[in-house]
């Protein structure tokens, strides 16, 4: 394995580690919270809401940026 390659694995790891921190600071925080049930779930749907419309601009975008790619593409292909 070189050098490069642990490198790269230590960093993934990092970013794993982080991410489930994360991942169990949220659970936490969620468990802790000083809201009734039914405040917790209106407001997660309303998070869960806002996650999808910004997902759905973001697929929206790719697919203009990679038309776009592609029309160059083969643009410079007809050259």
């Amino acid at each position: 394995m070189s050098t490069s390659e642990q490198k790269q694995g230590s960093s993934l790891g990092f970013i794993l580690g982080i991410l489930c921190g994360i991942a169990v600071g949220v659970i936490v925080a969620l468990l802790f919270a000083p809201q009734t049930g039914a405040e917790m779930r209106d407001k997660l749907s309303k998070q869960s809401d806002l996650i999808r419309q910004r997902y759905e601009e973001a697929v929206v975008q790719a697919r203009e940026a990679s038309q776009q790619a592609q029309e160059e593409v083969l643009a410079s292909i007809k050259q």
